[in-house]
């Protein structure tokens, strides 16, 4: 959602012994809600999957951190660890409906800057 704030700035000069005040409106747009971030383990209606260890996203989140914050930013450790939960594959014969299946995470992000972990290293 985007709202609209109003700036007045007065500024007054004198023309022919007179004084004028002229106006300047400017306008600024502005998020509402801006820099936040959502990661989910599974888009909206489908499942997570998880095992013994915990969730998916947690531990190939984790090892990616791990690993890549001095050379990645949040963007590209995101992606990686899409892409390696992407890899798994749920095992449970005995529940038809959850075997066999896939997962891929999901981000929700209003971020107007880079996050980038790099600097702290």
């Amino acid at each position: 959602m985007v709202e609209t704030t109003t700036l007045t700035e007065s500024s007054e000069s004198d023309t022919d012994s007179e004084e004028s005040v002229s106006e300047k409106i400017l306008n600024f747009r502005y998020l509402s809600h801006p820099d936040f971030l959502l990661l989910s383990s599974a888009p909206p209606g489908y499942f997570s999957f998880r095992n013994p260890a915990g969730s998916w996203m947690v531990q190939e989140l984790y090892e990616v951190f791990s690993h890549h914050t001095a050379d990645k930013d949040f963007l590209q450790i995101f992606t990686k660890t899409n892409r390696l939960v992407a890899k798994r594959v749920s095992r449970n014969k005995d529940e038809p409906d959850i075997d066999d299946k896939k997962l891929t995470l999901c981000l929700t992000s209003t971020l107007t800057r880079n996050l980038d972990f790099r600097s702290f290293n």
